[in-house]
């Protein structure tokens, strides 16, 4: 009897043990199910294999589970303390895998739990690996510039250049290429600021047109050039994560015009002979909002579009010069002066609009 006793004490010890160290779960355990953590509204997997040397994470849920490539995950530690979120690169009915960076590979265990990254995770998670700081560059169109002039007529009733009049006309709106060259810079996944070059230059026209009707064959000949700079600062809210963005962006706007007439006249087959030369330098600062899309095109790279609002508020630095060739013609040549930069119009618009077209490369 009393060794019966002894084996059957022995027997309830074993099973006693037993049932205690199943209670004690690893903590690098690879679960087949939803761990328990008390996180709401969240759906949790698990990290169950590390390749090192892919720097490729696994976890033990794939399409089976809705896990799409692209998605997110997130990684919490044993203490539930996110590690960071990351997308999924492969994926399979059962399993999935992500590959951290360098800094962050070493703090994933297998056991660790994974869960879907939600919308803020997402876009944030999305500024840090898609770099959305970017070097930007494209072509401006400007249906309205924020500096305007105008084709100026000119007449002589005798037709002999003494008594010349300069009258305003139709104003010059479009013919400009423009370049543009910048940077966006983000001091978050919403939130930072853009700024850059733009180079305009128009397209020189030369316009023939009679003088007075007693000098039929002398002609009169008006030729146009500009050239002209601006540099937007703008603060910018970016919406949306992913292939697509929303833009919004407000700020200031320097731009600097240069203007150059020259005015001729030609007899015949004789040569162009210059009259007057004038030159007009302005500056001005805009107010400037913008809104467009940005799509993205490569791990790093994105095409953008937005439409801007230009309102010039202020002017400084503006040079005017007027220079007759030869002798002036009689008359008042200061008054003649004015005339003529009158008729040119050479102002600060009420207000412009671009479309900006760029490609921007992360870094």
């Amino acid at each position: 009897m009393p060794i019966v006793l002894v084996k059957i004490l022995l027997l309830i010890l074993v099973i006693s043990l037993g049932r205690a160290s199943a209670q004690e779960a690893p903590p690098n355990v690879v679960y087949d199910s939803e761990p328990q953590v008390e996180v709401p509204n969240s759906r949790y997997f698990s990290v169950a294999f590390i390749d090192k040397a892919k720097r490729l994470v696994f976890i033990n849920a794939g399409e089976a589970h809705g896990i799409n490539k692209g998605d997110r995950v997130c990684i919490l530690d044993q203490t539930r303390v996110k590690i960071g979120c990351f997308r999924i690169r492969i994926v399979n009915k059962t399993s999935a895998a992500f590959k951290p960076s360098k800094k962050r590979m070493p703090k994933i265990n297998s056991g660790m739990v994974a869960r879907f990254a939600e919308d803020e995770e997402q876009l944030d998670e999305d500024f840090e690996d898609n770099k959305t700081s970017f070097i930007e560059m494209g072509l401006v169109l400007s249906p309205l510039l924020p500096h305007t002039f105008n084709q100026v007529l000119y007449t002589d009733e005798d037709g002999s250049l003494e008594s010349p009049q300069w009258v305003k006309g139709e104003p010059v709106k479009t013919n400009f290429t423009q370049a543009y060259l910048g940077t966006q810079v983000q001091f978050s996944a919403s939130f930072g600021y853009a700024t850059g070059f733009i180079a305009r230059s128009f397209t020189p026209i030369s316009v023939d047109a009679e003088i007075s009707a007693s000098s039929p064959d002398l002609v009169a000949i008006h030729k146009y050039s500009v050239v002209g700079f601006g540099a937007p600062l703008l603060v910018r809210w970016v919406y949306g994560s992913g292939n697509t963005q929303l833009i919004l962006s407000e700020g200031l706007q320097w731009d600097m015009s240069y203007l150059r007439y020259r005015f001729y006249t030609k007899n015949g087959t004789e040569d162009e002979a210059l009259v007057v030369k004038h030159f007009s330098l302005l500056n001005t600062i805009s107010l400037k909002a913008e809104v467009g899309a940005s799509f993205k095109v490569g791990q790093f790279s994105r095409i953008n579009t937005t439409l801007g609002l230009i309102v010039p508020v202020s002017k400084f630095g503006a040079v005017q010069s007027t220079e007759f060739a030869g002798t002036a013609p009689s008359g008042d040549s200061s008054k003649q002066k004015a005339e003529l930069a009158d008729a040119l119009g050479h102002k600060k618009s009420a207000v412009g609009v671009d479309i900006l077209l760029s490609f921007g490369l992360g870094f």
